[in-house]
């Protein structure tokens, strides 16, 4: 048995992998694989990496996905207590 956290096993942790965002004259097109990885083991294969913040704004994941999404989704919901307490949108340069 280990001694301390330091000499415990890594748990396998699920990832992103790759989001692309793309700027055209008529607005932005953001994508993602659906493909999670945990080390060489796919962890899942319809993972969902792009998310709406609200009608005109979306998030995209990469990285350590548990924590992605759950940062996305408290973002969600800040944007959405702001638009209820100002009753304004959040501007993109806000």
């Amino acid at each position: 048995m280990p001694r301390s956290l330091m000499e415990a096993p890594a748990l396998p942790v699920s990832h992103g992998t790759t989001v692309l965002g793309l700027k055209f004259g008529g607005g932005v097109v953001m994508i993602g694989d659906r493909r999670a990885t945990s080390g060489n083991l796919i962890a899942d294969a319809k993972m969902r990496k792009v998310f709406g913040a609200d009608d005109y704004s979306a998030i995209a994941i990469a990285g350590v996905a548990g924590q992605a999404i759950e940062l996305v989704k408290l973002f969600q919901l800040e944007l959405e207590h702001y638009e209820k307490i100002t009753g304004d949108r959040l501007s993109l340069e806000g």
